[in-house]
């Protein structure tokens, strides 16, 4: 994924104890944020139906695999445009 690389460098690339530790059971809470960049088109390659279709999913397989001890409880927001240019968020340039 663009960018995750920038923020594991930023952060140390590192999970605390705790959150190994953590056990995985219950409702879980998740909010896709539909953004784009200020200089790119007000588009989307996937609709808000498609991006809940593929959470749904994503929640009858965690309920089957896991017994039905955990599930995921989702809200995917509509297109919302960043205030920034995408050159301002994510470094493109050779490693």
């Amino acid at each position: 994924v663009a960018g995750l690389d920038q923020w594991l460098a930023a952060n140390s690339g590192e999970v605390g104890p705790a959150a190994v530790d953590a056990p995985v059971l219950g409702s879980k809470k998740a909010m896709v944020l539909r953004v784009y960049f200020k200089d790119y088109a007000n588009t989307s390659r996937f609709s808000q139906a498609q991006v809940q279709n593929l959470i749904t999913s994503m929640d009858d397989l965690w309920q089957k695999t896991s017994y039905g001890k955990i599930n995921v409880v989702s809200v995917v927001s509509d297109l919302y445009q960043l205030p920034k240019n995408r050159s301002e968020y994510i470094d493109d340039s050779p490693p």
